[in-house]
Order: structure tokens, then C-alpha cells, then sequence
């Protein structure tokens, strides 16, 4: 129950009856209110309170009761009608003003803080004395506001950017930003920034003219640059480049009489006896080769890392012949994959007779034929081989490419 203080007014004003004579002894009483209180002041825990009427025989008062008292316990006026026995009447009012004597009050701290020694929510309850004795109550709802902490993870890739509360970032750490609640609390909010790698590599790779080079799943023999893209398993592309250089030995040869000179700065010279299976001939590993006999010859040059052979060139006293394919005999297709169509371009009556060797001057395959053979290479490996044609005592020669 609610404390209150109450107040009495006194009678404003006293009415009697028009009736009665003012001499006469039988008039009524003037009709007095008095309380329970002889300094007309109530606490809460005194109602309801009493109002008593005196001066008459009979009451009637404002609440429609009858009677010399009754209890109220609310405000306003109340007023009541004495009638004495001769029907006399006088009437008294008061006003009854009951005032609320205790408080309630909201208050809202963040936490850490505190508010009359009080740091949890929760509702807290204090009595204390008015000045006229009456118990007051006060009643403080606290609120505690917890701080607003809000945490992030997110990630990039290196080179990207990520925006957050109004700013890019675009380093790995840990940032944060500072709010006020409406509270007037600290709000936090944290981001953990990620920031994964890229991979970009570049490769430069130098292979032999008919030779392949395998990268990243795939074969490659021409001269280019090549690019791969993936994506890892953090979502950031990774970029792989191949520089691919495709060297070609130079087997070109000059001729000065019986001295055979190649015009390639190789490495190494190896001249080679052709009627002799490219029998390399002792002691000749230099640009210059002069023959002292009549013969077919070639050299096998070493430049770039890489192995070629030369066309047979025929030497017959002092002058050198050189025979080229494309004049006597078809030998197609070039580059060569399961099969090799040697075909000549001119009839023969006399049987034919062809030599396979690879660039280390090795037989790989043999037979004859009249007009048209097809040769097997299927098992032949990646690489330069050089095919020679005997029709007669006539040599032809011509080089094939397996890629």
C-alpha cells in the first residue's frame, strides 16, 4: 500500500436554515467535521480515514452515508447536513486532500558503474521519514546496460581491399571501432582481417625442334607463352606462366672443293661416314672437314643443348653433290606420328633401298621397296631422325620430325 499525507481543511462556510429562528434555543447546532487526527494530518497507513459530523440528530453527507461518521481514503470535498428534531438543518463541508508520500524512479548506469552503491539491475527499495513522520518509500528500478561487443572474421585476397564502418583495408590485423549507445554505453565492434597469398610464377623453358615440353597437363612444342589460372582453396586466383623456346641447331654446310664447313657456332662437331651407318669418323670433331676420300658425309652438331644432323653431302673427286628430297622422292607427312609414306617421284626398275637413323646416328629401321613404302613409327620416340635412299649407286637423304 501507498504511503499518503492527508490534510484537513477546515469548514469554508457554514449554511442554516431559513426556517429556524437565529433566537430561537430549539435552532440547530452549527454542524462541526472533525478527524481522527488532532493536527489534521494523515500517513498512508491511517486509512481509511474517519470524518466525524456533530451539532445534529440526523446526517446525511455527500458519500450518500448516513450517520455522525464515515471512513474515506480518497481526495475531495465531502460535506454532510445536520437536522436536528425540530427540522432545523446546518450543513459543513472540508476538503480532504490525500498526497502520495512515496516515489518511483528509473535508472539506467552501463556497466562498471554504479548508482547509490547499486551495480546489478534489479529493483531496490529505501524508507525514509517525512518531515511530519509519515514513512516514505522511494523505489529506484535500476538498469544495467551491458556493453555491445560484436566480432567479425573476414578475409581477402592479397591485392584486394575490404570495406568496413567507412574505411578499406587491405592488411592482415585486427581493427575496431567505438560507438556510444543510446544509453550513452560503449558499443565495440572488432574486425579480424585475413589477408591470403597469390600465387604468379613465370617459367622459361628451352626444348629441342621436334621435341615436346609437358607442363601442367598439357604437351607444348611451338615457341610462345603460355598461361594457367586456378583458384586455391582460400578463393584466390594463382597464375602460372611458361616461356617456351624452341632451339633449332643450324646444319647448313658450305663447300670449298673437297672441305666441308658448317656454318653453325655449335658446341660440338661430329663428322659422320653416311655410307658407313654415320660411323663417326675418328678425330674429326672440328667446323672444318676435308675429306681425303670420295664418300657421303655429314656432321652431327651439338648447339643449345640440342642434337641435329646435318644432309649427306656426296663427294666424288673434287666436287660435292648435295641431293634434296623434294626432287627425287616424296617423304610425307613431316612432322611424322604412326606412319611414314616414302614415295619416289620417278620410275625404278631395280629395287630401292631405304635406312632410318635417329640424331645419334643409329639404325632405327631398314627395308626396300619399288615405288611407294609405308614405314611403321609408332614406337619411334619424340626427336629428329634422318631417312636415306639408295636407287642404285645414287644416295637421297632428307630429315623427319616426331613431335
Amino acid at each position: 500500500m501507498s504511503d499518503y499525507l492527508v490534510y484537513i481543511v477546515k469548514p469554508a462556510f457554514v449554511l442554516k436554515s431559513d426556517l429556524c429562528n437565529t433566537a430561537d434555543t430549539s435552532m440547530v447546532q452549527p454542524v462541526k467535521i472533525t478527524s481522527s487526527s488532532n493536527n489534521n494530518i494523515f500517513c498512508n497507513n491511517k486509512i481509511p480515514i474517519t470524518l466525524s459530523a456533530s451539532g445534529a440528530d440526523i446526517y446525511k453527507w455527500s458519500t450518500h452515508e448516513d450517520g455522525a461518521s464515515i471512513k474515506i481514503n480518497t481526495n475531495g470535498y465531502f460535506s454532510v447536513q445536520g437536522i436536528n428534531l425540530n427540522g432545523c438543518s446546518d450543513t459543513s463541508a472540508t476538503y480532504i486532500n490525500i498526497q502520495i508520500a512515496h516515489s518511483t524512479q528509473t535508472v539506467r548506469i552501463c556497466e562498471g558503474d554504479s548508482f547509490n552503491g547499486h551495480t546489478t539491475s534489479g529493483t531496490y527499495a529505501d524508507t525514509l521519514k517525512t518531515a511530519t513522520g509519515c514513512d516514505s518509500l522511494k523505489i529506484l528500478n535500476l538498469i544495467v546496460e551491458t556493453p555491445y561487443l560484436f566480432n567479425e572474421d573476414h578475409s581477402i585476397c592479397k591485392g584486394e581491399t575490404y570495406f568496413w564502418h567507412g574505411k578499406s583495408y587491405s592488411t592482415a590485423n585486427t581493427y575496431s571501432a567505438n560507438y556510444k549507445s543510446v544509453g550513452g554505453c560503449d558499443s565495440t565492434y572488432t574486425l579480424n582481417l585475413k589477408v591470403y597469398p597469390i600465387f604468379n610464377s613465370t617459367e622459361s623453358y628451352s626444348i629441342c625442334n621436334g621435341e615436346t615440353y609437358h607442363w601442367h597437363g598439357k604437351n607444348y612444342s611451338v615457341p610462345n607463352t603460355y598461361t594457367e589460372t586456378y583458384t586455391t582453396t582460400k578463393g584466390c586466383d594463382s597464375s602460372f606462366t611458361l616461356i617456351l623456346h624452341v632451339n633449332s641447331v643450324d646444319t647448313n654446310i658450305l663447300q670449298n672443293g673437297n672441305t666441308l664447313t658448317a656454318t653453325s657456332n655449335a658446341d660440338t662437331y661430329q663428322w659422320v661416314n653416311c655410307d658407313n651407318n654415320f660411323h663417326p669418323i675418328t678425330g674429326e670433331v672440328n667446323q672444318i672437314f676435308t675429306a681425303s676420300s670420295n664418300g657421303s658425309y655429314a656432321v652431327i652438331l651439338k648447339q643449345y643443348n640440342c642434337i641435329d644432323t646435318s644432309t649427306c653431302f656426296q663427294i666424288t673427286g673434287t666436287s660435292i653433290a648435295s641431293f634434296q628430297n623434294n626432287s627425287i622422292a616424296s617423304i610425307y607427312p613431316n612432322p611424322i606420328a604412326n606412319e611414314l609414306i616414302i614415295e619416289m617421284k620417278r620410275s625404278s626398275n631395280q629395287e630401292i633401298t631405304f635406312e632410318i637413323f635417329n640424331a645419334m646416328g643409329q639404325v632405327l629401321e631398314t627395308g626396300h621397296f619399288k615405288n611407294r613404302i609405308i614405314v611403321r613409327t609408332s614406337k619411334f620416340p619424340v626427336g629428329v631422325y634422318l631417312i636415306k635412299i639408295k636407287d642404285g649407286d645414287i644416295y637421297y637423304f632428307n630429315k623427319v620430325v616426331k613431335e
